[in-house]
């Protein structure tokens, strides 16, 4: 059996695309590989960066 890892980076880019004019951006977060940058999941950290306008981040109770 083959190990995959798979980039966010599809998503990323495609949420940052979609977001091109709006006046937010909102997004969930369920990081959840126990170290404190995962806490926001590799989608939510990387629009941290990136979006194109302001965003909100819900994180799951």
């Amino acid at each position: 059996m083959t190990a995959l890892a798979l980039s966010p980076a599809p998503a990323l880019f495609a949420l940052a695309e979609a977001a091109r004019g709006a006046d937010r951006l909102v997004v969930g977060a369920r990081g959840h590989h126990g170290f404190p940058r995962a806490a926001l999941g590799a989608i939510a950290h990387g629009l941290l960066h990136s979006a194109p306008c302001p965003l909100m981040i819900v994180h799951s109770a």
